[in-house]
């Protein structure tokens, strides 16, 4: 797509549908520094999913935003292409997205990037890609940083419905010099303390209500585990509802996201950040715990073919697994397509990620230290890679959610699982 033709749909675009999503959503912005004159780099904090729009539509400039496509529909890939966005791979590294970002930097373009690779799930700021600090030192160009606030509020992740409440948006500049200077190690801790903002602890945000007709609606795609009787993918919200299918005990929440209990209500959580706490420990307990099924770890080298190493998988029958889901479709993704293994159950060992084919099929066994890459596309299916192949799994509804952090916990850590 020509550069005239992307600027002339921005600046369209910004006058009509920009202008409209800052008075629809009330966003309002602070410029403690102005915008640079000349092309820069934009980096932002990720917890919306307008958020390119947003704050695009308070600069001046065409923002080539650097952005997840993989899981769009042809329709918004094309629209994307249309305003100067151009496509990444979502949580793996991505040698043709660096270069393009090299090549529009060398041409004077002005970029967009989210150095956190993703949207919060739970309004947690997610620790930086690694490397940011010296992209910037190679592409020499003063540094646009976009703090957001009330922007998760606004849109959380896993919720179907929006709230309006305040979205504000603070500007800051790092001159060109400061850039070229600074430790990269030093100029992204910077960055990282500037845009890591958290709405459920923000301050400034406890005043503010964030009105929402069916605050609920979506939830058992953030919460698994149910505090009352801990079943497992029992939660489900309608409107204000909180609620578990398998012990009936109910919860209130509002558009901030604030918990009040309900009959036979466990748990003690004043918002839902206090439940996917819990939930963390919960899988953090769970990982210290689990049983090894006596799998050899994979060597160097090509990984093992997973329905060939689930050959000589013992029987896990009474193990004590991390996480498991029923109903889960696997798929191999290939040239030609996508290869089906079935739909099954998926369950987690501490040596182990075993497909179960619920038709009796052959099963599949991965090492879990070898799954890299584990990203959730929309709510609709997980991905992640193992060896040089591309996995898919669709949850039908299931919580995916709950399989990121599972795959941290198993490695000790959290926030994304690379």
């Amino acid at each position: 797509m020509p550069a005239w033709y992307q600027d002339a749909a921005w600046r369209i675009l910004r006058g009509i549908r920009g202008q409209s999503l800052l008075a629809g959503y009330n966003v309002s912005a602070r410029f403690v520094d102005p915008e640079p004159g000349d092309s820069y780099v934009l980096l932002s904090n990720h917890a919306h999913r307008l958020d390119p729009w947003v704050v695009g539509s308070l600069l001046s400039r065409t923002i080539r935003y650097m952005a997840n496509l993989e899981g769009t529909n042809p329709a918004k890939a094309a629209f994307a292409d249309l305003v100067g966005a151009y496509g990444k791979r979502k949580g793996a590294p991505d040698y043709a997205a660096l270069k393009r970002t090299l090549d529009l930097g060398r041409a004077g373009e002005t970029l967009g990037i989210f150095p956190e690779g993703d949207r919060t799930w739970d309004g947690r700021p997610a620790p930086l890609r690694p490397g940011m600090g010296k992209l910037l030192r190679v592409l020499d160009k003063p540094v646009l940083l976009a703090r957001q606030e009330g922007s998760y509020l606004t849109g959380p992740r896993w919720a179907q419905t929006e709230r309006i409440g305040r979205w504000t948006v603070e500007f800051r500049v790092l001159s060109r010099e400061r850039v070229a200077e600074e430790v990269p190690e030093a100029l992204e801790r910077g960055i990282r303390d500037f845009l890591a903002a958290d709405d459920l602890r923000n301050p400034s945000l406890r005043e503010v209500r964030f009105e929402c007709s069916a605050p609920a609606a979506g939830i058992g795609r953030l919460l698994w585990l149910c505090p009352s009787c801990g079943e497992s993918d029992t939660v489900a919200g309608t409107g204000d509802r909180v609620s578990c299918r398998a012990c009936g005990a109910e919860w209130t929440v509002d558009g901030n996201q604030r918990l009040e209990a309900g009959p036979g209500a466990g748990g003690g959580f004043a918002d839902l950040r206090d439940w996917t706490d819990f939930q963390r420990s919960r899988l953090a307990g769970r990982a210290a715990a689990a049983e090894s099924l006596g799998i050899p770890a994979a060597g160097p080298g090509p990984v093992p073919e997973p329905r060939k190493a689930a050959e000589s998988l013992p029987d896990p029958a009474g193990a004590r697994s991390i996480t498991a889901s029923e109903g889960v479709e696997l798929r191999r993704r290939t040239p030609r397509g996508a290869e089906p293994f079935g739909r099954g159950r998926l369950e987690l060992f501490r040596d182990a990620l075993v497909f179960f084919p619920a038709d009796g099929g052959v099963r599949a066994a991965f090492d879990p230290g070898r799954v890299l890459y584990f990203v959730d596309n929309f709510n609709n299916y997980c991905e992640y890679s193992y060896g040089s192949d591309r996995y898919r799994l669709v949850f039908r509804g299931g919580n995916a959610y709950k399989w990121i952090e599972a795959l941290e916990a198993l490695r000790g850590g959290g926030g994304n699982p690379t």
